[in-house]
């Protein structure tokens, strides 16, 4: 993979990911809630992000969710 995309790249796995690809040489363009403001429940946030991206991507990764809730 050359260029990849990340979204949630600030989570534990997306950030993993990020730093694995990257050291195998890949382009990682990364998106999370918590740096970028990327609301993936909202369509509006999710196209505003994304029309922002050059593409093309040779990958996409979604590494979104909460191993727990409220809890």
């Amino acid at each position: 993979m050359n260029r990849v995309l990340i979204i949630g790249a600030s989570g534990g796995i997306g950030a993993a990911l990020s730093g694995v690809l990257q050291q195998q040489g890949a382009d990682v363009v990364g998106l999370s809630r918590s740096i970028d403001g990327l609301d993936v429940t909202d369509e509006t946030s999710v196209d505003a992000h994304l029309s922002r991206l050059d593409g093309p991507f040779d990958g996409l990764v979604i590494a979104t969710g909460a191993l727990e809730v409220g809890g």
